[in-house]
């Protein structure tokens, strides 16, 4: 958790590009992420392009993940 809340933080803050938020993600959590079989994300919408960027490193061989997006209560997204 505290490795998203960090990543949350740093999206919010605008600190630090996209390209290095996906890289971090994907370094940190593409080996938990590979033991699932399908990936869910939610609001905010940015974890679901961080999982789709995920999807895309994965190695050659490896099949890509579904992902089920749940995204349907916009006005809570930073409550």
């Amino acid at each position: 958790g505290e490795f998203l809340d960090w990543l949350a933080d740093r999206f919010i803050a605008q600190d630090l590009p996209y390209n290095e938020l996906s890289e971090r993600f994907i370094e940190r959590l593409l080996p938990e992420l590979q033991r699932s079989d399908v990936w869910m994300c939610s609001i905010p919408a940015i974890w679901c392009r961080l999982l789709a960027d995920a999807n895309e490193a994965l190695p050659a061989g490896v099949a890509k993940r579904p992902i089920f997006a749940y995204l349907g209560l916009p006005i809570f997204q930073y409550v």
